[in-house]
């Protein structure tokens, strides 16, 4: 077996070899990156509103309640690119959308669509808000129209003081007719 010293000897020229190899592909790396960060086109105001609006209205499919404007993730990444690059090729907002849901589907839309079966979304919530409206409004109405309880009279409800005296005179009879209970007497209810 050979001693282990011996296993780590490497002659001068690999050595070198490796470290150019390394040094090499650092290099490399280092200018990747930048080179990849230049891809970002400036676009004139007009167009940068326009794609504001678009990045704004456009839903990411992978990031659950965020727009591609708001979102980090890869394919936001994509569309805004998508988005710039058709804005710099003349295409109309319209164009741009279309071809958006084309390729992601409807789920991209931050507004759904006001035609087809998501009519109903559109024409749901106005139409349960006019009927709350409504319910109320007749609730109100019914409230005032009839008269309130306490303000009627009936024989179990909104005794007078007149018809309270006689049973007061009542209890006070059986106060005064009770004498106090010695401690060894016994209670005549039982």
């Amino acid at each position: 077996m050979a001693p282990l010293n011996s296993l780590f000897k490497i002659p001068a020229f690999r050595l070198s070899t490796a470290v150019a190899v390394v040094a090499t592909a650092l290099v490399l790396f280092s200018f990747a990156a930048p080179i990849h960060a230049q891809d970002y086109v400036e676009l004139p105001d007009a167009l940068e509103a326009r794609a504001q609006h678009l990045y704004l209205n456009t839903m990411c499919p992978q990031c659950a309640g965020q727009t591609i404007q708001q979102s980090h993730a890869p394919i936001a990444v994509t569309m805004r690119g998508i988005v710039r690059e058709r804005l710099l090729a003349g295409k109309t907002d319209e164009e741009i959308t279309t071809f958006l849901v084309d390729a992601y589907g409807d789920s991209v839309l931050a507004s759904p669509p006001k035609s087809g079966f998501s009519t109903i979304v559109w024409i749901v919530p106005p139409l349960a808000i006019l009927l709350g409206g409504l319910v109320v409004y007749v609730a109100v109405r019914s409230m005032r129209r009839t008269p309130s309880v306490a303000t009627t009279s009936s024989p179990a409800q909104g005794t007078s003081t007149k018809n309270l005296a006689h049973y007061l005179d009542l209890v006070n009879e059986e106060m005064e007719t009770r004498t106090p209970l010695d401690d060894g007497a016994k209670d005549d209810r039982g």
